[in-house]
């Protein structure tokens, strides 16, 4: 009888011991699967915003091209009506493009120049700012960390 119970109490420690490793495999396992589902969320994020990337860089070429237009005209002709229905126009669109997480990049003079998020148009000489932002020429966009295209700036070089 005695040594059933050994028998027994072996046994049970064998099957504590298994429960307790299989636990443990069953936390890695999750943990796992959990991890490698956030990636994949990752990437099909990335993936969604390399899409829209390609959607919408023909669009804000044209947007662009249309707000530039439209900065360049003289103020009186800026006041009449036909001007405000396209500035309304350029209004929905913007609000279109943040609907779809398509944000702005737009510098304020004096910031630090991102050569990641701009590119340079041209210098502007300055007695103290160095490789700083001078003016935002025109806004860049993108998506989430992807570029779509990048803001173009005049920065200040430090003269001598």
């Amino acid at each position: 009888m005695k040594k059933q119970q050994e028998e027994l109490q072996i046994k049970v420690e064998q099957l504590s011991e298994q429960v307790t490793d299989l636990d443990t495999k069953l936390k890695t396992a999750l943990a796992d699967y959990q991890n490698i589902r956030k990636e994949i969320e990752k990437q099909q994020d990335l993936r969604e915003s390399m899409l829209k990337k390609h959607v919408f860089n023909d669009l804000i070429e044209i947007f662009s091209d249309l707000f530039f237009a439209v900065e360049q005209l003289p103020t009186n002709l800026k006041e009449e009506s036909h001007i405000h229905g396209i500035l309304h126009i350029m209004s929905k669109y913007k609000d279109l493009l943040k609907n779809h997480g398509v944000t702005e990049i737009s510098f304020e003079e004096g910031s630090e120049y991102e050569a990641k998020h701009a590119e340079v148009l041209g210098i502007v000489n300055h007695e103290t700012y160095d490789n700083k932002v001078a003016q935002t020429i025109q806004p860049g966009y993108r998506i989430g960390d992807v570029l779509i295209k990048p803001a173009r700036v005049m920065i200040y070089r430090k003269t001598a």
